[in-house]
């Protein structure tokens, strides 16, 4: 669990048994102690803030026993930290923005501090960045014919996709494409008891979205969740209006 001691720091009240990782080793956090670490009244309020995939329940010890709590995971841990003011919060952010620089600067990240480096090795890490980038620009140059190609294969075969593929084949982030129909009022949300969020479509577009339900079964009883998917007139209509959008 020490991996997770970088999230412990970002909040006050927060602790290791606070934190766990699911069987494909996600990262999560218990939704309520994080939220009220991160300032924010409760956790549905910070759990609004979130993309599905970034939230969701697991079995966790408590003093009662085990029970299936809410919970947020490493993507939606990030995005909460991300938004915060909070002094520790602002500390994290700083390590992470350190990190991301060497990225940009020399395609590695080295643990070291700078004046450790001696200044042959922040050369060679230099002149390796931009051999790998220009082997990533030839890459992309073969790949993109292909792309297009299979792009048009995706719309054309009558597939459905999630909002998270639909977003990658448009161009855009998962968030912004599902803020986009919700504005064009093409889906609507939909809160199950259990506090989780699914997204269903208008009747006048049934051609274009389908909502498949899963029937979650609780402690307490069962409540009904959806995924959405668009068609391939679903992807079409996305298109057009975007379209309109732009030229407005």
């Amino acid at each position: 669990m020490s991996e997770l001691e970088i999230f412990a720091s970002a909040g006050n009240g927060l602790d290791l048994s606070h934190f766990g990782l699911t069987d494909e080793g996600v990262a999560y956090v218990v939704a309520g102690p994080f939220a009220k670490a991160m300032g924010y009244r409760d956790a549905e309020k910070a759990t609004r803030l979130l993309d599905e995939a970034e939230k969701g329940t697991q079995i966790v010890g408590t003093p009662g026993g085990d029970q299936r709590v809410s919970v947020i995971y490493e993507d939606g841990i990030w995005e909460l930290i991300f938004r915060s003011t909070l002094p520790s919060a602002r500390s994290l952010k700083a390590q992470v923005k350190e990190i991301l620089r060497q990225l940009r600067q020399t395609g590695v990240v080295d643990m070291r501090s700078q004046k450790e480096l001696t200044r042959r090795e922040i050369l060679q890490m230099a002149l390796d960045a931009e051999d790998r980038a220009e082997a990533a620009e030839a890459k992309v140059a073969e790949l993109e014919p292909k792309a297009d190609l299979a792009d048009t294969y995706l719309i054309s075969d009558g597939s459905q996709r999630l909002v998270r593929e639909a977003a990658k084949l448009l161009g855009m982030k998962e968030k912004e494409l599902r803020r986009f129909l919700l504005d064009e009022r093409l889906i609507f949300p939909k809160h199950a008891p259990c506090g989780d969020v699914s997204y269903d479509f208008y009747a006048d577009f049934a051609h274009h979205f389908v909502a498949k339900e899963t029937v979650v079964n609780h402690t307490w009883g069962s409540c009904s969740h959806y995924t959405l998917r668009i068609t391939a007139r679903g992807i079409e209509l996305i298109k057009k209006r975007l379209a309109g959008r732009d030229a407005a």
